[in-house]
């Protein structure tokens, strides 16, 4: 009788390691689709430029695809104007020439001199050369940052050496303390990592 479990055991583990192979993985081409690979993104308007990756999910040495987009500025409060704000490159639409991968589209925000508070604009992927499906972020909600505010001098991101008086040495900490504005009084600056804290 044991000898028929040691050799009912090693079948059971036989074909269990022996189901346990890595099988590669096959993409289903009807599976295909154009994404952006986040849903928004930020850039100060005083910047060169914000690359915006696109990508293309299709089999290695798919067809050329050309992938079609618009401007978007319905119900943001404080929109964009292209050509005034901002331009994109590639205008209108972005080839992929092998078929699949990422790409860029390129924002080049315009600098001003006056503030007109953080400015907004959508970029919504309307189609493609192929009739691919469309990712779940088939828009990215673009932000534009004013360098202009009035309070422009206290923004950002500070090293702080916060030193104890009680106990000099013993309870001194490190803080990466940073400044945003608030979104709707230009008089306010609201301030995170004092103490480590939010």
């Amino acid at each position: 009788m044991k000898h028929y479990s040691k050799l009912i055991f090693v079948v059971v583990m036989a074909v269990t390691l022996g189901s346990c192979k890595n099988d590669p993985i096959l993409f289903d081409s009807s599976k295909t689709f154009v994404a952006f690979t986040a849903s928004s993104a930020t850039v100060s308007e005083n910047a060169t430029t914000l690359d915006i990756p696109v990508m293309v999910g299709a089999l290695k040495g798919s067809p050329s695809v050309t992938v079609d987009f618009d401007i978007v500025t319905d119900g943001l409060a404080n929109p964009a104007a292209e050509g005034t704000d901002f331009t994109v490159s590639p205008a209108g639409s972005l080839t992929f020439a092998d078929g699949s991968g990422v790409a860029m589209l390129t924002v080049h925000p315009i600098d001003n001199d006056v503030f007109t508070g953080n400015k907004t604009f959508k970029i919504k992927i309307t189609g493609n050369s192929k009739g691919y499906e469309s990712g779940s972020q088939d828009v990215i909600t673009v932000t534009l940052k004013d360098n202009e505010h009035p309070l422009a001098k206290w923004i950002g991101t500070y090293d702080v050496a916060a030193v104890s008086y009680g106990s000099p040495g013993a309870w001194d900490e490190a803080w990466t303390v940073t400044t945003e504005p608030d979104a709707d009084d230009v008089t306010i600056l609201w301030i995170s990592g004092v103490a480590g804290s939010t």
